[in-house]
């Protein structure tokens, strides 16, 4: 009996300790919901839907930021630093070509 409960309280404790909330988000995701601030999700959605990206991996940076790398569908590679603060996303660009941009948005609210 002992070894039962056992086997229930720790499969009960790793299924706990997935990292995603209910909704299918990550941990890190809710924490920065939580916070107000931009999530993974979002950033890739705005930043690949602004700049016509096929691809792009986000590298989280120590200060709670990422820097990222995306290629377009035209076969352009572009190298990007994204700042969040909450309720805003603001990122800087540079392309293969030497081009350079920024963009930004309000994701208060959404």
């Amino acid at each position: 009996m002992r070894r039962t409960v056992y086997i229930l309280a720790l499969t009960t404790m790793m299924l706990g300790c997935g990292g995603s909330s209910d909704d299918g988000r990550s941990s890190a995701d809710a924490e920065a919901a939580a916070a107000g601030l931009p999530t993974e999700n979002q950033i890739r959605y705005y930043i690949a839907e602004d700049l016509k990206l096929e691809s792009l991996k986000l590298v989280p940076a120590e200060n709670g930021n990422f820097t990222a790398t995306g290629k377009a569908a035209r076969g352009v590679s572009y190298d990007i630093e994204i700042t969040r603060t909450p309720g805003t996303l603001e990122y800087t660009w540079k392309d293969a070509r030497g081009k350079t941009g920024r963009g930004g948005f309000s994701t208060a609210g959404k």
